[in-house]
């Protein structure tokens, strides 16, 4: 598929998702993911925060745990309803779960993923999510390269490796 098919196709779902998953509410999990009882956390790339205030967007509900060596943040949701973040701002990390993208090869690309071990759905129900969360990170790394050393350092609490996804 051309990259501007999938960027085409990118556009679309987040148009109708905005990073939520269609599945989610059928599938009964009570939204794991916004549940922070097993010590994860929500990590914010570098300048996500100040971004996020810059657009007058609330944050109130992200309580901040610590800040990593690359400006980045660990946080947690305080939002009385999580899955929509109390209508304030949805960091990426939430808006792209249960994926998180992992860079290998130093070139600036996303080279695979690992999912959160949360979220009951399968890889083979998640091709429109994992299409757009490629293309969003591709995206990002290339307006902002050092997000690469942040991503190769960042670790996860709760997530596996997956060994292969295709996008169609």
């Amino acid at each position: 598929m051309t990259n501007q098919i999938i960027k085409k196709k990118s556009k679309s779902y987040l148009e109708k998702h905005n990073g939520k998953i269609p599945l989610c509410p059928k599938n009964n999990c009570g939204f794991k993911c916004c549940q922070f009882q097993q010590g994860n956390y929500i990590v914010l790339y570098p300048g996500e925060l100040e971004e996020a205030k810059a657009q007058n967007k609330s944050v109130r509900h992200l309580k901040i745990l610590v800040k990593d060596r690359h400006g980045g943040s660990k946080a947690i949701c305080t939002a009385s309803n999580t899955s929509s973040c109390d209508n304030g701002y949805k960091p990426l990390d939430c808006a792209f779960y249960p994926l998180f993208p992992k860079v290998g090869n130093k070139d600036n690309q996303i080279n695979w993923f690992i999912k959160g071990i949360k979220c009951p759905l399968q890889i083979s129900e998640l091709h429109e999510h994992i299409r757009w969360v490629l293309i969003q990170w591709n995206q990002l790394i290339q307006k902002k390269p050092l997000l690469e050393k942040w991503l190769y350092d960042v670790r996860m609490i709760g997530y596996e490796v997956v060994n292969s996804i295709t996008v169609d």
